[in-house]
């Protein structure tokens, strides 16, 4: 609903999360991108190449081989 004045307010609590505390370090990173132009701590590339290793483990672990990760060229 990005078109309406409407606002959403989420309050999240650590114990809910994962990742050691580490998903509420990445929502005050984004946080700050969004409300103060912030950099972000954390960069596409970083995120891309976690999808791309999880994905690669998933098949290494339902063929039982072992899969080459390389990061696709743009």
């Amino acid at each position: 609903m990005h078109h309406s004045p409407m606002a959403e307010t989420y309050k999240i609590t650590s114990s809910n999360l994962s990742h050691g505390g580490g998903d509420s370090v990445l929502v005050d990173s984004f946080k700050r991108v969004i409300t103060e132009g912030a950099k972000s701590i954390s960069p596409i590339d970083a995120g891309l190449m976690s999808v791309l290793m999880c994905l690669k483990a998933k098949e290494s672990a339902s063929t039982n081989t072992f899969q080459e990760i390389k990061y696709p060229d743009r």
